[in-house]
């Protein structure tokens, strides 16, 4: 009877060692290509886009550059992927450190920063006649964090009319109450007017931070402060921004460059407008460039998106979908595109597109006896440019 059991066990080995080995030899034999959809690709020249696209079994890390791709895939032994966790300006989330709500009144916020407790802020917001009119973007807008320091304004609409302020947050210290460094004053404002300012969230540049505000809902002011002061520094005003939506992305270039990313629509098309501002001493309104999105849908909710200045070109690396619109947080049974826009003087000058079969997974995913789960969808995460 063991005689008879070794060669099927033999066997079983046999299929198991030759499974392995097949697996592996195809892991790096998805796809990924470049594909020209504008332009010419010389564009790309000293441009090096890198990412990756995996799931919580395997990972492919891939480059793009102007002579095409190249892709290495790594196989998990056991469940460890974990995507970066990009800054998501919904809800009640912020990067994934802290977490930000109001209180029933609406007069404080209770901010949370993971592993170091919970501080409060005064809002000055109103209690009761206004509804939550006075509340302007989501209350993650107003964080920002230079060094190991943090701080919060509330965004505001045109409905305040109270006194705003920039305040530190005490993680860290005995303080539970943060304390007020900076005020602006909203007394002049008048909603029925669309007269007035409204504070659209905080950022910081080095050691600045910079106050976004909208001006009688037609001009954007950015507003530096010296962070260890709160003194003001300088200040640009940016007119003919009313069609700007009012949440908005900001992404820091290596140089001291803020590029704000507002939102926009043109003839039924989505447009991303990315005002760049070299921040220093003084500041400087470097140029606006213009990206038209003439298929597909993107939303910071779901998409990713990165740029970075490379030799007086704008390179703007984002994931999108099919979709024409948002209808909602359905990112894991869409079909996803990869595109990469390199931008010179405000003009697309080339627009390509990473093909991989990604979207394979989705097929996968809607037959699955799992439910459709997006445990088995890969996702592009971890984009940078050089």
């Amino acid at each position: 009877m063991r005689h008879g059991i070794a060669p099927i066990a033999i066997l079983a080995i046999l299929v198991i060692g030759y499974s392995a080995v097949d697996l592996y030899a195809a892991k790096d034999e998805a796809r990924f290509e470049l594909v020209d959809r504008y332009g010419d690709r010389s564009a790309m020249e000293g441009i090096t886009v890198r990412g990756t696209l995996g799931d919580i079994l395997h990972r492919s890390e891939f480059e793009i550059s102007m002579d095409g791709v190249r892709h290495h895939t790594e196989l998990f032994d056991h469940h460890e992927y974990e995507l970066s966790t990009p800054i998501n300006r919904f809800d009640y989330g912020y990067s994934g450190q802290y977490w930000v709500r109001r209180n029933q009144l609406g007069r404080w916020v209770e901010i949370w920063k993971r592993g170091w407790g919970e501080v409060t802020v005064y809002t000055g917001f109103s209690v009761g006649g206004n509804k939550g009119r006075e509340y302007g973007n989501p209350f993650e807008y107003g964080l920002a964090s230079v060094g190991e320091k943090d701080y919060y304004v509330a965004p505001t609409s045109l409905h305040f009319t109270g006194i705003a302020a920039i305040f530190e947050l005490p993680f860290g210290t005995n303080r539970e109450v943060a304390r007020q460094l900076a005020t602006i004053s909203m007394a002049d404002n008048d909603a029925e007017r669309s007269k007035g300012l409204e504070i659209l969230g905080l950022e910081a540049v080095g050691d600045r931070l910079i106050l976004v505000l909208k001006e009688d809902r037609t001009n954007l002011i950015i507003r530096s402060y010296d962070s260890t002061n709160v003194e003001r520094f300088s200040e640009e005003v940016l007119s003919g921004t009313e069609e700007y939506v009012d949440q908005y992305e900001a992404i820091v270039d290596d140089d001291g460059t803020l590029h704000l990313i507002f939102e926009s629509s043109a003839n039924d098309q989505q447009v991303l407008t990315i005002l760049s501002l070299y921040v220093g001493d003084d500041m400087t309104h470097m140029e606006d460039a213009r990206l038209v999105i003439e298929e597909g849908h993107w939303h910071s909710r779901d998409h990713q998106l990165t740029l970075r200045r490379v030799d007086g070109k704008l390179v703007v690396v984002m994931t999108l979908d099919d979709r024409n619109e948002d209808t909602g947080p359905t990112w894991f049974r869409e079909q996803t595109r990869f595109m990469i826009d390199v931008l010179q003087d405000g003009e697309v000058r080339y627009r390509g597109e990473l093909l991989a079969d990604q979207n394979d997974d989705f097929i996968y995913m809607l037959n699955s006896r799992e439910g459709g789960y997006p445990v088995y969808y890969r996702t592009f995460d971890n984009l940078s440019i050089e």
